[in-house]
């Protein structure tokens, strides 16, 4: 999740990719706010279209649907960082990559998994809403095996640890696996080229998602080991690794020319057509890579970017996007929760709830800082330490 590249020889810090990493934080903040405050975060379906027989009050904010983007957005940044940071670092050997991963992610993860795990009481699963009743059969209170399944980053095998105790943990072991198959991708790429390693995750990928459309349509259950696996995302996160090796090359990335406004406007499409839904991560994945292809070209170009208030603003949240991400949610179920409260046990109208959330962004943010001030930064430098003075190089 680090920014960091060269190009050309030459270092430039890519400080483009934390405004990035800010955007999508708070595109992943509005779109929780949402759901919080309404119960669910999606329109229903109606045949192959959307109905739209909904509360105006949620109509008005429906496009913040678009805020699950935002995952998409992390997956194609961390495959940058993450392939730009191996290919310019001076250890290339795997236990380093690991080490330097193990301790950029687990150890916050781990600190906020268990402080979750021990105050989950306070955010009922069926916060959620209805469109992840199954959620709810999972208890209010986090069990031994949903902590075990967490704390070993298998929560995304089972339907009933995946949101368990933090929804947006998912998408960390998610992230964490693709990690451990970075590389058999870089094996792949060495036999088959880059262009034949994306056209084989591509067909890979999205072989899976039409798997899962045809399931869902015909009423039939997808397990979470297929829906929720690295593979179903392989093709989305390696997007940004090409992109990054591109960039180091000095090479154009393919994707970055008419292509944004191509996937761009598939977007648009997705959202009114069921029959997409089940592709949206993968067109935003593509919309993100081509946008952010055009950054990158750019910097290759003409290293350097403006540092004007509101970039500088982007640079903060994206900073502390990590930490932010790990925090945000349960947190926000406090909201809806206390709004009750003061209102004499009466459930407060959705529409103050969705206020309160992004009220409630600033202190939240705060204490972000402060996480990563505090738990991100010194398990950084215990990597760095540890990686100096324990790791023994790789020889050759």
């Amino acid at each position: 999740m680090q920014s960091q590249g060269q190009s050309g020889g030459k270092a430039s810090r890519l400080d483009f990719l934390d405004q990035i990493r800010g955007l999508a934080i708070l595109a992943v903040f509005l779109y929780h706010s949402l759901t919080t405050s309404f119960g669910y975060g999606y329109l229903k379906w109606q045949g192959w279209f959307h109905d739209f027989s909904e509360r105006p009050a949620y109509l008005a904010l429906c496009p913040l649907t678009y805020g699950t983007m935002g995952v998409a957005i992390f997956f194609v940044v961390s495959g940058i960082c993450i392939h730009i940071a191996h290919q310019r670092s001076s250890r290339k050997d795997w236990p380093t990559f690991f080490s330097r991963r193990f301790f950029r992610i687990y150890p916050p993860y781990l600190l906020a998994l268990l402080g979750f795990s021990f105050t989950s009481f306070i955010y009922p699963a069926h916060a959620f809403g209805d469109h992840l009743s199954h959620v709810a059969e999972a208890g209010t209170v986090s069990n031994g095996w949903q902590v075990i399944t967490h704390l070993f980053l298998l929560q995304n095998y089972n339907a009933h640890t995946l949101y368990a105790i933090n929804g947006a943990f998912w998408t960390l072991s998610v992230e964490c696996q693709l990690y451990l198959i970075y590389p058999l991708l870089l094996f792949l790429v060495q036999k088959l080229t880059w262009g034949r390693t994306l056209i084989l995750l591509a067909v890979l990928e999205c072989t899976e998602r039409a798997i899962t459309t045809y399931c869902v349509n015909h009423d039939i259950v997808v397990p979470n080991w297929f829906a929720f696996s690295p593979f179903y995302f392989w093709f989305s996160w390696a997007l940004g690794a090409a992109a990054a090796d591109a960039f180091l090359n000095g090479r154009p990335f393919g994707l970055a020319k008419k292509s944004a406004i191509f996937f761009t406007s598939l977007l648009v499409v997705d959202f009114f057509f069921k029959p997409l839904e089940e592709f949206t991560f993968t067109i935003e994945a593509l919309a993100t890579v081509s946008i952010v292809g055009l950054l990158l070209n750019r910097q290759t170009a003409a290293p350097g970017t403006g540092r004007g208030p509101i970039a500088r603003a982007f640079d903060f949240v994206g900073l502390t996007s990590y930490s932010l991400y790990l925090l945000h949610q349960p947190l926000l179920y406090l909201v809806p929760h206390l709004a009750t409260k003061l209102n004499h046990g009466q459930p407060a109208h959705p529409l103050l709830n969705f206020a309160l959330c992004v009220v409630a962004l600033g202190p939240i943010l705060l204490l972000a800082w402060g996480y990563y001030r505090f738990v991100e930064m010194p398990s950084i430098a215990a990597g760095k330490w540890f990686i100096a003075n324990k790791l023994k190089p790789a020889r050759g």
